[in-house]
């Protein structure tokens, strides 16, 4: 809740108090994760999910720690460990359409074209109601406008709708 209230260092120090309780919390280690991405400090981020992810790998909400780290290599310039990454995400059950978006994104930029616009036309038979103004609201914070209007214009020009 703290992180998502974007007190950060509120965010931080519970996280890190919850994780010197409990090593073994893949919830903790996954917040601190976003916590990290959302002050964009990616690279300290990607360690955390990568934690997250070994420590339950088997998790419902197991896409959530693959599609993180496929977020901040895409934002690290790193498309090629996006892509794997994103791969990875919607190859898992439950996988939301903004990790099918971010693997159309991570496609394009390494100029696989063709399967980010089938990728992108998935995206949409998936969730009709994605749209680039949908991705920008849902899924940026004042902290990652830059990051995820990038993302969202990158989506537009394969083929999202406005």
């Amino acid at each position: 809740v703290l992180c998502r209230m974007l007190d950060f260092d509120g965010a931080t120090v519970s996280l890190e108090t919850a994780l010197s309780l409990c090593p073994s919390s893949e919830r903790a280690e996954f917040a601190l994760g976003l916590t990290q991405y959302y002050q964009g400090r990616q690279s300290r981020a990607l360690d955390h999910f990568d934690r997250a992810m070994r420590l339950s790998p088997q998790s419902p909400s197991g896409w959530t720690a693959p599609h993180m780290m496929a977020r901040c290599h895409y934002d690290l310039g790193r498309s090629d460990d996006a892509l794997d990454c994103a791969n990875r995400a919607v190859n898992m059950p439950h996988a939301k359409s903004i990790a099918f978006a971010l693997k159309a994104v991570a496609a394009d930029s390494m100029g696989y074209g063709e399967l980010a616009q089938r990728t992108l036309r998935d995206v949409v038979q998936r969730d009709p109601t994605m749209t680039t103004e949908y991705v920008v609201n849902t899924f940026g914070n004042a902290f990652l406008t830059d990051a995820i209007e990038s993302m969202a214009e990158r989506l537009h020009r394969i083929g999202l709708p406005d």
